[in-house]
């Protein structure tokens, strides 16, 4: 008997050295499992991620301002102020005037403390009542109540006051000249031109304004050629016998007082400018009948009003 065991549990001197080994490391697993497991667990709680913390107080502030967002959107931001006056005992309605009653008499009459105040601010920003309908206007003034003290509703503006007074023309008439009157027409003003029937403020000033440009008239069938000016009026006017009107020194002159005349253009004025550099200086007006910018008809006209 002791031979089979023998036979069967016979191991060399290295299988032996192998089972060693093997228990050997099955009691040092099994001893670093159970010291394992009697050593308290540390879940990184002592340790310290700053980035961690950050997410941990990212993801607070988020929960902070996600339950605050919640909040307004389930609260209304205002409430009628209309609502303020449901619980508040109504005075029944009595006789007022809205455009001088205040608060309190307007509360006492059967209105809410919230029209009443927006009937003071109404008038207090320039607005009256004129009739009864105008109060259903007022904010927070519904069907009911507009329906309720209408009939106490009293209107009383004052009644304006009649200022008219006569019509008092604010400038005296002019007296306009008789028919066949004659004026010089170089001595006129605008006070005397506008004594001529059909000729106002604004005529009498375009008829002055050209003169002044001319340097005088010579003739009255001048004023006809005032710009905008109706025809026949020369009727009305004369020139004395000695009048010299003001002259132009046509050799010293400059282009711009030669084309400040109504006779003369910027095109007349160069021309004698050109001639003065050519052929020096003009001994008479027969010298421009060369050059194509003037004709006789300029040259009469011009004469009265140049000087060599």
């Amino acid at each position: 008997m002791g031979n089979l065991w023998r036979n069967y549990f016979y191991y060399t001197k290295q299988d032996r050295r192998g089972l060693l080994a093997i228990a050997a490391i099955i009691v040092i697993s099994l001893a670093t499992i159970i010291l394992l497991r009697s050593c308290p667990r540390d879940n990184g709680a002592g340790r310290h991620d700053p980035t961690l913390a950050r997410y941990q107080q990212f993801k607070e502030e988020l929960r902070r301002n996600d339950s605050i967002m919640r909040a307004r959107r389930h609260k209304p931001r205002w409430q009628p102020r209309a609502r303020q006056d449901w619980h508040v005992a109504i005075a029944p309605p009595s006789p007022f005037d809205p455009n001088s009653d205040d608060s309190a008499m307007l509360v006492n009459s059967g209105f809410t403390p919230y029209v009443a105040r927006n009937i003071v601010r109404y008038r207090a920003h320039g607005g009256r009542f004129r009739k009864v309908e105008d109060l259903a206007k007022i904010y927070g003034m519904d069907s009911a109540m507009f329906a309720r003290l209408r009939p106490y509703a009293i209107i009383d503006l004052p009644q304006p006051v009649d200022t008219a007074r006569p019509f008092v023309p604010k400038y005296k008439p002019i007296e306009k000249y008789a028919e066949g009157t004659v004026i010089d027409i170089n001595e006129a003003d605008t006070t005397a031109l506008m004594k001529i029937p059909g000729i106002g403020r604004g005529y009498s000033r375009m008829i002055t304004a050209y003169r002044d440009r001319l340097g005088g008239f010579v003739s009255p069938s001048q004023v006809d050629e005032v710009e905008n000016l109706p025809k026949g009026f020369a009727k009305w006017f004369t020139v004395a016998p000695d009048f010299t009107p003001c002259k132009i020194n046509i050799n010293r002159a400059s282009i711009e007082r030669l084309r400040a005349h109504p006779y003369l253009n910027f095109y007349k004025a160069r021309a004698i400018i050109e001639y003065r550099k050519k052929y020096g200086d003009l001994r008479s007006l027969q010298q421009l009948k060369m050059l194509e910018e003037f004709d006789d008809g300029t040259l009469d006209k011009i004469a009265p009003y140049i000087e060599f």
